[in-house]
């Protein structure tokens, strides 16, 4: 009845945002479960909001869980697509072929699900958003040295069958958990990470630790992934890396919301970690002319436009005509 509810919720027009507590205690009651529905929803809840990463792998994960899940992979087409997945979005077709309609005639004059009208800067904060654990500060690169030397290898073949957590020790179930963060599937890494936290050496506990973290930012789950942090000792380099994940994707989320203030905020005490690159310079410009902050925008676009970034172009003219300055 509880993910009956969730999914209710999640589904319920016109989109409103969810607090985080609430969203982690359903995605954590939906990979208990597991709830392919319930994922699936998550998944439009993500696109809605537009972080079409974060739906790709809910959608992903739901149709794992149920193969004849359509409303599933009609979303893998539409998030793939927004991310200019072109090769996911033909692949999904040719296997839908006579079964749906709509993802095969998917981009052929049909529509695409909209989703709340926000500026284009949006488009670029989530974008990098479930990056964070991949590539700023490449923190995925770390732990696939330091967390995939297990069972799991440098592959992902040899995590594609479905193994319960519990069934694992906590060494094989850690290795594990890096093998399906390798295959980008983090939702399902969690409880193997959860398992390997159950292990009696500290060095096993703090790469799960950290891996249990890195799961939740690609799920775009900011507080569980600071719960999972503290779960055992990490290195200063490991907290770092985190808080600037953890830290980006709270500034993100934020902003997709329309809560500019504590976007902000977490780009203040993000830039205490790490200088901010174009897209959440663009992002802290956004949040600045929304607050009608013009001034400050100006600035900050006038700087990233000069380098050419396209978002930024966009925001120095609407923040000059919002000041009637005209070159």
């Amino acid at each position: 009845l509880y993910l009956d509810a969730a999914a209710a919720l999640l589904s319920a027009e016109p989109r409103r945002a969810l607090d985080q507590q609430v969203l982690g205690r359903i995605a954590d009651a939906t990979l208990s479960a597991p709830s392919a529905n319930t994922a699936q929803e998550l998944g439009w809840y993500a696109y809605a909001f537009q972080q079409p990463q974060t739906a790709l792998e809910w959608f992903s994960l739901a149709l794992r869980w149920q193969p004849d899940l359509e409303p599933a992979a009609y979303g893998i087409v539409v998030a793939a697509n927004a991310l200019g997945d072109d090769a996911t979005v033909k692949s999904m077709q040719a296997q839908w072929a006579g079964r749906s309609v709509r993802i095969t005639s998917f981009g052929k004059g049909g529509g695409v699900p909209t989703s709340t009208v926000v500026p284009s800067v949006q488009q670029v904060a989530l974008t990098s958003e479930p990056r964070v654990a991949a590539t700023n500060p490449k923190p995925a690169q770390t732990v696939a040295s330091s967390g995939g030397g297990g069972s799991g290898g440098g592959s992902t073949s040899t995590c594609t069958t479905y193994v319960p957590a519990a069934s694992l020790s906590p060494g094989a179930a850690l290795s594990r958990a890096w093998c399906m963060m390798r295959a980008n599937r983090p939702a399902e890494a969690v409880d193997l990470f959860n398992r390997a936290l159950q292990a009696p050496g500290q060095n096993t506990r703090s790469d799960a630790a950290y891996g249990l973290a890195l799961a939740y930012v690609r799920m775009g789950l900011a507080s569980e992934a600071a719960v999972a942090a503290a779960a055992a000792p990490l290195s200063s380099k490991q907290i770092i890396e985190l808080d600037i994940a953890i830290l980006t994707l709270r500034a993100t989320s934020a902003y997709s919301i329309g809560d500019y203030v504590r976007a902000l905020d977490a780009l203040d005490q993000r830039a205490r970690y790490a200088a901010e690159r174009n897209d959440l310079l663009t992002l802290r410009a956004w949040s600045y002319y929304h607050l009608k902050r013009y001034r400050e925008a100006l600035q900050i676009f006038t700087a990233v436009a000069a380098t050419g970034h396209g978002d930024a172009v966009a925001g120095l003219e609407a923040t000059k005509r919002a000041l009637m300055i005209f070159d």
